[in-house]
């Protein structure tokens, strides 16, 4: 959580009543974010990876290499999907009928 609140993600109480709280409104929490911060990249291969690139090591050209074109599509859906979907979302296809909080506790 402290991963979290450092990305501006939640916010923290401490004492009775306290606890952590979404920082901004569920419907500007992306799960990329989230998923960025305790996890790292969205990426499988690092040589794929927007915010983290690296260089596979038994990669001899990455501009021919077949693995890096495919999984450079994966990403690219799952980027996709995660940075358009927020934590609103999920709640609002959990239950449909209701309507979110804007101040949602963690």
């Amino acid at each position: 959580m402290s991963d979290l609140r450092r990305a501006g993600l939640v916010t923290s109480q401490r004492g009775s009543g306290g606890g952590y709280r979404l920082a901004r409104p569920a419907d500007r929490i992306m799960f990329a974010d989230i998923i960025r911060v305790t996890d790292g990249p969205i990426s499988m291969l690092p040589c794929v990876s927007r915010n983290f690139y690296e260089q596979c090591e038994d990669c001899s050209n990455e501009e021919i290499c077949a693995l890096r074109k495919i999984f450079a599509e994966v990403r690219t859906a799952v980027a996709d999907i995660l940075d358009h979907r927020s934590l609103a979302d999920a709640l609002l296809l959990e239950r449909p009928e209701k309507t979110v909080p804007s101040k949602a506790s963690v």
